[in-house]
């Protein structure tokens, strides 16, 4: 839910202006997951390429992606050949259908303006996390 400026949310942390959450921020040289995870994917090493039967000098990525097509080739599992498909050309889109109504059992116009605070409290903080 937007908020005016100026105003807070039920449950904020307020941090004065120019005031970070995590003022100190990460420390230098610390290496996000990615970054790990990139270095270990370009590791190369001599492998048995599944699809040629050939010894080849591969990237982790490149025998990863060879497994899984092979796997998808050989249809070893349901899954691999979506993986594939996922990673080249991206999830499917996928939306849900909904017709007809709601009922929530409870005439929305009878509920008190304090109610609706309490409600409002409630859903911010779920948000939140708190």
């Amino acid at each position: 839910m937007p908020f005016k400026k100026g105003e807070t949310p039920i449950g904020a942390k307020v941090f004065q202006p120019g005031q970070s959450g995590n003022p100190k921020g990460r420390e230098v040289g610390t290496k996000t997951r990615a970054t790990v995870a990139k270095k270990w994917l370009e590791t190369v090493t001599d492998w048995k390429n599944p699809i040629t039967g050939e010894f080849e000098k591969l990237t982790l990525e490149d025998q990863i992606t060879l497994a899984q097509i092979k796997a998808a080739r050989e249809a070893e599992t349901p899954q691999a050949y979506k993986v594939i498909m996922d990673s080249r050309y991206g999830f499917p889109k996928q939306e849900i259908e909904h017709s007809g109504e709601v009922e929530i059992g409870f005439d929305i116009g009878k509920i008190s303006d304090d109610d609706l605070q309490t409600i409002l409290q409630i859903t911010q903080k779920a948000k939140i996390g708190n």
